[in-house]
């Protein structure tokens, strides 16, 4: 598929690779399997008011990227 094809792209460039929209399960499997690096979407969050963005900033890690190496090793999302 195309995305698979960018994704192999941007590795062998060892440029990240951002996957916006994913909103479930299934769809983060797939983006694990192509070896994707930072995701975001509706799986980890919805939008959120400027309060609760800042609680939100306050239960993750670093920067607040989620990798997916981090999400693997510790799935935790805010509540």
């Amino acid at each position: 598929s195309i995305v698979n094809a960018i994704v192999t792209m941007s590795n062998s460039l060892s440029v990240k690779n951002i996957f916006e929209g994913v909103e479930s399960q299934s769809e983060l499997e797939a983006i694990i399997a192509m070896n994707g690096d930072i995701i975001q979407g509706y799986l980890f969050s919805k939008p959120l008011s400027e309060t609760d963005l800042l609680k939100w900033i306050g239960c993750e890690q670093a920067d607040n990227v989620k990798y997916i190496d981090s999400y693997q090793k510790n799935s935790k999302t805010p509540q």
